[in-house]
């Protein structure tokens, strides 16, 4: 309890580490964790993602954040009719809203527009056949909250949980439209923040 109260006060009388201006300058990365299940009848799906991005971003005043990402990307999409895995990347850009909460902790409201590329295998589980080569793509619309945590004036942690999407899809002539909310995505980000009141002294 004491520890608690100990850490608690050097939090509240440290100074403002969570206070950006404009010209700061981010440099960063996120890992993220996907997984959906559903059933539609006698069909089961579970859909496993795993995503590196890494990019940079220039804020344009105190609360907003301006940037460009490259994701890649692993995804596991397993029916009960088959089993389907694969490759991708693609670029994001996006637009970040930030709220205080207090001197080290920020609320984080994120908008993205992305494309995905993606390449893989797919292989028949209720009949026996060869796998076959696919390729597919999305672009869309994301919007993500999170909050990010400053144990350093220069250093920040986010966690980012679930997100609102609008997906369009091709795969081999056929398009999809996909339109709903993600619970099932953690993301864990850490990035380096260049302070312009820092390389003005």
């Amino acid at each position: 309890m004491k520890g608690f109260v100990l850490v608690m006060f050097a939090l509240l009388t440290q100074q403002a580490l969570a206070q950006f201006e404009k010209g700061d300058k981010v440099l960063g990365g996120s890992l993220s964790f996907t997984r959906v299940k559903g059933r539609s009848g006698p069909i089961e799906e579970t859909r496993t993602d795993f995503e590196f991005a890494p990019g940079i971003g220039f804020l344009i005043n105190a609360n907003v954040e301006f940037g460009a990402e490259i994701s890649l990307l692993r995804s596991i999409n397993d029916r009960t009719e088959y089993k389907q895995s694969g490759n991708g990347f693609g670029p994001a850009l996006f637009a970040s809203r930030y709220i205080s909460i207090n001197k080290v902790l920020l609320f984080r409201i994120k908008g993205e527009i992305f494309y995905e590329w993606n390449r893989g295998s797919y292989t028949p589980k209720l009949q026996q056949g060869p796998s076959a080569e696919f390729e597919t793509e999305r672009y869309g619309l994301a919007i993500s909250p999170g909050l990010i945590f400053f144990p350093d004036t220069n250093w920040g942690m986010s966690l980012t949980f679930g997100n609102l999407y609008l997906v369009k899809g091709l795969a081999e002539g056929s398009r999809s439209t996909e339109f709903g909310i993600n619970t099932g995505n953690i993301a864990l980000g850490l990035s380096y923040y260049f302070r312009r009141s820092e390389s003005s002294d």
